[in-house]
């Protein structure tokens, strides 16, 4: 099966969308996803793999599926991590999610 062809104007949209459905957040929240999408679609910015653009592309589009989903439900944002999707990350995506989830489990400063 081939990857999907993502043009960059097709990513510069879905990262467009990303920072409105971050408007929905808490002032907090909001800066962080947007802080880590502008990171992550910048750390990404010249990848030529298409392989690698289409799942990036996927998996930010499900992301922002669920995001206006939970909004538009009034659930609380974030879902359990499926365990296959744990068990396919390297060290440095572990990382990552641990100081995710390090900075989202601080104190609100008053």
């Amino acid at each position: 099966m081939q990857p999907v062809r993502v043009g960059k104007d097709q990513i510069l949209a879905l990262y467009r969308r990303i920072l409105r459905t971050h408007r929905a957040f808490p002032p907090e929240l909001r800066y962080m996803g947007d802080q880590y999408a502008r990171d992550e679609f910048r750390r990404h910015q010249h990848v030529d793999n298409a392989v690698f653009i289409s799942q990036f592309y996927e998996q930010w589009r499900f992301y922002a599926d669920e995001m206006e989903r939970q909004h538009k439900s009034g659930a609380v944002q974030g879902r359990p991590l499926d365990p296959a999707v744990l068990d396919q990350m390297n060290d440095q995506q572990i990382g990552q999610l641990w100081e995710l989830r390090k900075e989202a489990k601080k104190p609100k400063e008053i």
